[in-house]
């Protein structure tokens, strides 16, 4: 995985023109009444209009797929997301749409992939999976991962900057660019959604050249105004962007 950054001089950069960087938005929540996004299609057309009117040009949306909150399957996800794009059709909204999942992390991972057409992925062979949000997963989540890894996915951890149980702590970022895992950041972060020590976390993160992908992880309109919102904020970086290697794994 080729680093975002070159190493230079600091470097000011606004939102939308890292926005217009991306390109490719692959961590959101916008189809209707599946999860904690969109809660109808109503809304998933208004976030989708979105995004596109912040700049992407791709769109792969990603429902929580969790055992105990949001019990998705692949048929279920697959049959929201016909019914999204037929609604684009009618609208003649001609940005490329799809969905994937975002997966919560469980030792029966594993068993899921012995299962039929049991990930959908956001770009094969790239699954995206995320920890518990509060609580460390079991320690075991190495040997997972790997044993994913054998299978031949590629593992993309979602909002790695938002696991306060880790806050802080580069040694694990490190630990999990050692083993391959591609890391994905929020945009939200960057602009004090969620807090200012996070935002401070993921502006290291991005200094650091530790993050692979960059994503809304959008769930509703409040979140898209904020986006809209804070368009003109300047970033400072201490190393220069190169925007060739933004979310190139995606494109």
């Amino acid at each position: 995985m080729n680093w975002f950054f070159k190493s230079r001089s600091k470097q000011k950069i606004s939102l939308e023109d890292l926005i217009s960087c991306l390109q490719v938005d692959a961590h959101s929540h916008l189809l209707p009444a599946i999860d904690d996004g969109a809660t109808n299609l109503e809304d998933s057309i208004l976030l989708i209009r979105g995004l596109v009117e912040l700049g992407f040009k791709k769109i792969i949306t990603t429902p929580h797929v969790h055992p105990a909150y949001y019990p998705n399957t692949s048929k279920k996800i697959i049959a929201k997301e016909a019914e999204v794009k037929e609604e684009l059709k009618n609208l003649q909204l001609n940005t490329p749409f799809s969905a994937a999942a975002e997966y919560y992390f469980e030792s029966k991972l594993i068993e899921k992939h012995h299962e039929k057409n049991a990930f959908l992925y956001v770009q094969n062979p790239y699954v995206l999976i995320e920890f518990d949000m509060q609580q460390a997963p079991h320690p075991s989540w190495k040997e997972i991962f790997f044993e994913l890894q054998l299978r031949g996915i590629s593992i993309i951890l979602a909002h790695v900057e938002r696991y306060s149980y880790q806050m802080g702590k580069l040694k694990w970022i490190e630990d999990l660019k050692n083993m391959g895992v591609i890391l994905q950041l929020n945009l939200g972060s960057l602009i004090g959604n969620y807090g200012s020590p996070t935002e401070k976390w993921a502006l290291k993160l991005l200094n650091q050249g530790l993050i692979d992908v960059l994503c809304t992880d959008l769930h509703n309109l409040n979140q898209l105004k904020s986006f809209q919102k804070h368009l003109n904020k300047v970033l400072v970086l201490d190393k220069q962007l190169d925007p060739n290697h933004f979310n190139s794994l995606l494109k």
